[in-house]
């Protein structure tokens, strides 16, 4: 099946997923200071992160293609935004992904 999760205009604070088969979509509030962990079977996952939340973004990846927007810059752990150690409010992420792709997107205005 697809499961939709938009928490837009929401305080969360700890986020903990467990998908098993088909597309998992998560849209993120855009304040607040979040943990959240996804983790997929076989499917889909898309992440939409707002561009007004810093985040930090560790994917652990089986099969399948993994797609990361340019906001975000590669390190050895991860994908972090520019503003992330310094941001009061903040998304870390961890995403583990079966058997599938995973896209990780920012949402509104830059």
């Amino acid at each position: 099946g697809a499961c939709t999760l938009d928490f837009s205009g929401l305080q969360l604070t700890d986020l903990d997923i467990e998908a098993g088969v088909g597309e998992t979509k998560v849209t993120f509030p855009d304040h607040g200071r979040t943990r959240a962990r996804i983790k997929s079977g076989v499917g889909e996952t898309v992440v939409s992160i707002p561009d007004s939340l810093a985040a930090r973004v560790r994917i652990q990846s089986g099969i399948g293609s993994v797609k990361v927007d340019s906001r975000f810059q590669r390190q050895a752990s991860g994908w972090v935004s520019a503003d992330y150690e310094d941001a009061a409010e903040r998304l870390d992420l961890r995403v583990e992904a079966g058997v599938g792709s995973t896209v990780v997107r920012s949402v509104g205005n830059r």
